[in-house]
């Protein structure tokens, strides 16, 4: 059974537990899918977003023995990270499926001042108004990062906002959502 939850969270508070017993089919829970308006609002931190940042999460395990594109601590650029940086790319190509950049966010340059880890991993077909990027953001033990809303930094973080991921990156030279790794300017 399919219950559309924007139709579930408008209406009155009798309505879920009503839906609920009219529609039991006697098989347990009912399935809960998001309606795909609903999740469209939401922007970034949906379930599948979740998903998509806990699996990224494994594939970060030994992303310091990656190339690093920094040499050590450089500063940093961007007002929503932190004043140190380093930077680590999986691979030579940010064009290709299952690129992933990744930014380690420092308050000094001390690896024991880690502030935060924000990744992109370029998705065929996630998005392709902003180059199949997904964002996300970790805290150092690499639980999910979230907003001052509590919500789930991963997926199309800030979009149609005017300050975040998208944004921000929306502006890198190249067209291409990268400022380091733009193939006719490399970082420094």
């Amino acid at each position: 059974m399919l219950i559309r939850w924007s139709a579930l969270r408008i209406g009155a508070p009798w309505i879920l537990p009503l839906a609920l017993l009219a529609c039991d089919d006697g098989g347990g829970e009912p399935e809960r899918v998001p309606d795909a308006a609903v999740e469209a609002d939401l922007g970034w931190g949906a379930p599948d977003d979740v998903l998509k940042a806990d699996t990224l999460a494994e594939e970060l395990a030994d992303h310091t023995a990656w190339t690093e594109l920094t040499e050590g601590y450089v500063q940093g650029f961007g007002a929503l990270h932190a004043s140190w940086q380093r930077i680590f790319q999986n691979g030579d190509d940010a064009g290709a499926a299952g690129y992933i950049i990744v930014k380690r966010s420092y308050d000094t340059p001390d690896e024991d001042a880690l502030a935060q880890i924000s990744v992109m991993k370029r998705i065929p077909g996630y998005a392709p108004d902003q180059g199949d990027w997904f964002f996300a953001a970790f805290e150092p033990s690499f639980e999910l990062a979230t907003d001052g809303n509590s919500r789930p930094l991963a997926g199309r973080i800030a979009r149609g906002s005017n300050e975040g991921c998208v944004p921000c990156h929306d502006g890198a030279p190249g067209g291409d959502f990268l400022f380091s790794v733009d193939a006719a300017d490399p970082y420094p």
